[in-house]
């Protein structure tokens, strides 16, 4: 058991110091124009229309009196902060700014 710590502990260390490649931006004239121009804005709107259509859903369902406050909130909190932070994840893992 404490070897199996010990050899990922090593593998740990050896990935985070052996970093990810860092590609060459002036070989790819592509897909910086598409990262800046069409990633970057629809990731960027993304994050406000996803949480706005979660909230205008509840909304709905409460006028309906299908859902109470309280599960309102939870669906808020739960898919609309879940969407962000997963849209948030993408941009990170693209290189988008």
């Amino acid at each position: 058991m404490m070897m199996h710590a010990l050899a990922a502990l090593v593998h740990l260390i050896a990935a985070v110091g052996a970093g990810a490649p860092v590609p060459n931006p002036s070989s790819d004239n592509l897909s910086q124009p598409v990262l800046d121009h069409i990633a970057g804005p629809l990731l960027t709107s993304a994050q406000f229309l996803i949480p706005s259509a979660v909230a205008i859903s509840g909304i709905h369902k409460m006028m309906d009196h299908r859902e109470s406050g309280g599960s309102f909130l939870v669906d808020m909190i739960t898919k609309g902060g879940g969407a962000v932070l997963v849209l948030q994840l993408v941009k990170a893992v693209a290189g988008v700014g």
